[in-house]
């Protein structure tokens, strides 16, 4: 029966990494992946890191659950108990054309997936109503998140704002989309490959995950993201 070490070193093997290189990628010290390899047991806090950079599941790495890699994005379908996919959301025209969108308590990495404790709507920022009749956007399918995390990079960054249009979760090649699975959410651009879904990260030290057709019960899209807004400190 294979260990945590052991399936450790297979994974990181296989994708011709040195431990430095692995360490790189998951953004930890050499000696880390190098006293895990001996005598690891699944119980690093480093685990989501590693397993992205792997591109493994970190139930799999963890205890060896399979399947080994992702499943499918789902299209349509979903528990409501965190984001509100698909349903409309009350939303609050203001005066002077403008319509406010809420703003939830729930981030979507950028890197490692960021578990989903609750949710809650935290404020409401305003967007132009005109502007979200001219990209055909219906606000009360609309969210406001935050992004964690480096690996959309330059693209997204640490700490952006995010729009999120919840009733676009159709998968589309090339677009970004805010997808959840049993260790939370992540935002990450959809590239559409014969009998394969990969999820890219656009910073490039980052390998993608690639999904087989397949296995299509563990991700669900959540929503395309539609715009990002930033503070330039």
């Amino acid at each position: 029966m294979s260990t945590f070490a052991t399936r450790l070193r297979e994974a990181r093997t296989a994708l011709k990494l040195s431990q430095m290189a692995l360490a790189k990628r998951a953004r930890v010290s050499q000696g880390l992946i190098h006293k895990l390899e001996h005598e690891g047991d699944g119980s690093t806090t480093r685990l989501l890191q590693i397993a992205e950079a792997l591109n493994v599941r970190p139930e799999w790495l963890a205890n060896g659950e399979e399947p080994r890699r992702w499943g499918s994005p789902k299209l349509m379908g979903a528990d409501e108990a965190h984001l509100p996919k698909g349903t409309p959301q009350k939303t609050e025209p203001t005066a002077h054309g403008y319509t406010l969108i809420p703003r939830f308590s729930v981030e979507a990495s950028a890197g490692p997936g960021n578990e989903i404790l609750q949710e809650e709507v935290l404020d409401r920022l305003a967007f132009q109503t005109a502007w979200l009749e001219e990209k055909n956007l219906d606000p009360r399918f609309l969210g406001i998140i935050q992004a964690m995390g480096d690996s959309m990079t330059p693209t997204l960054c640490d700490g952006d704002t995010l729009l999120v249009s919840m009733d676009q979760r159709q998968a589309m090649d090339g677009r970004i989309f805010v997808l959840r699975s049993s260790t939370g959410l992540f935002v990450k651009r959809l590239r559409i490959l014969p009998g394969l879904t990969q999820l890219i990260s656009d910073n490039d030290k980052y390998p993608p995950y690639e999904i087989g057709i397949d296995q299509s019960d563990q991700w669900e899209i959540i929503g395309r993201v539609i715009w990002v807004g930033r503070e330039l400190l």
